[in-house]
């Protein structure tokens, strides 16, 4: 993502991606100015998953294949249910240089229950491509 101007960034997309395949959609990024903050829309397109609710997130640096959403740079736009369609303003788009790189879908452990001991357990994720 070098070379992109926060600042000049109004629209992203991303497909959902997830290690077990029972994840497909899409996400669609508008960007909204309040107060001078640059902040993220997110529609969601097409989302399918087993899931009633899970976490919504955003990462400010690649993170491959991790499978924990726990720590780094990142933004929470906290849990809602799977049938959202879209979240107004639900995190800053940037942080200094840094750019939101992906949306993930997690779901949370919080006695780390689950095989990663993570608290919270990517499920998804959705690269995405700013325009």
């Amino acid at each position: 993502m070098e070379g992109l101007n926060p600042n000049e960034l109004q629209y992203a997309t991303g497909d959902f991606i997830s290690p077990d395949g029972r994840i497909t959609g899409e996400v669609k990024i508008a960007v909204t100015e309040v107060n001078g903050l640059r902040l993220a829309d997110l529609e969601f397109v097409n989302l399918s998953a087993p899931y009633e609710t899970l976490g919504i997130g955003g990462s400010l640096a690649p993170r491959g294949d991790d499978p924990c959403f726990d720590a780094g740079l990142r933004a929470s736009a906290g849990e809602w249910p799977v049938t959202t369609t879209s979240i107004p303003m639900a995190m800053e788009i940037s942080s200094g240089s840094r750019i939101l790189h992906e949306i993930v879908l997690y779901e949370s452990f919080y006695n780390y229950e689950n095989e990663h001991s993570c608290t919270h357990l990517v499920v998804a994720r959705a690269p995405l491509t700013w325009e």
